[in-house]
């Protein structure tokens, strides 16, 4: 499905989006990745928690829970085999064609896919464990196809999924509550006419993984 959006909107989302980026970059005080032949896991300490909350987006579960921590987990072997097997069949389209894509780096965000409340368990620790229906997804400020837009950024960008969410805290017998958002990793491009002008431009967005949030409620 493909929909165009206006201008001021579309820039407005893709600004957005942009701020995302720069809050993962420049707003933390560390950041600490780890991986494995699986995933990619990256710790956040926000200098700022309630700003942070505020410029990400999201909603706190209550109006006096506390940020403790925000962990990407992004599933790299599960991307690879998805790129290896996928194929885009419409690199180019019959009015438009992609060009100038570039990355945009990894967004979270602003839906919950899942959550869980509680102390956690006789060990004090609580699980999020649960299986979330995701998507990949775009926008453009022209009327050119998802097809099109998917053989230019190079995956299908209307692609469903089902992934797993899977985090644990201590919580020291606090209760506390896990919720977990997408993470995308973003692409914008812009739309050239059948005539070699520039049209429009858009963003697309990979479904790669979850942004966990853990609160102390």
């Amino acid at each position: 499905m493909s929909f165009s959006l206006s201008k001021k909107k579309f820039f407005s989302i893709l600004s957005l989006l942009s701020l995302f980026a720069m809050v993962f970059m420049f707003s933390t005080s560390s950041v600490t990745a780890a991986s494995s032949p699986d995933t990619k896991v990256e710790d956040i300490t926000p200098d700022n928690p309630e700003e942070f909350i505020k410029e990400m987006g999201w909603e706190k579960p209550t109006p006096d829970a506390k940020l403790i921590k925000v962990v990407r987990v992004s599933s790299e072997k599960a991307d690879k085999e998805v790129e290896a097997n996928e194929k885009i069949v419409q690199p180019q389209g019959l009015y438009y064609n992609i060009k100038n894509v570039r990355n945009i780096g990894q967004l979270c965000g602003t839906s919950v896919q899942a959550r869980t409340s509680g102390t956690g368990g006789a060990d004090g620790v609580l699980t999020l464990k649960q299986t979330a229906s995701v998507s990949n997804s775009y926008s453009a400020n022209v009327g050119v196809s998802s097809g099109t837009i998917s053989g230019g950024v190079g995956f299908d960008v209307t692609k469903s999924m089902s992934r797993e969410t899977s985090y644990a805290v201590n919580t020291h017998g606090n209760d506390y509550q896990i919720v977990a958002y997408d993470d995308y990793q973003g692409k914008s491009f812009d739309v050239y006419n059948i005539f070699g002008s520039k049209a429009g431009s858009g963003t697309a967005l990979r479904q790669v993984g979850f942004c966990y949030s853990a609160y102390e409620i």
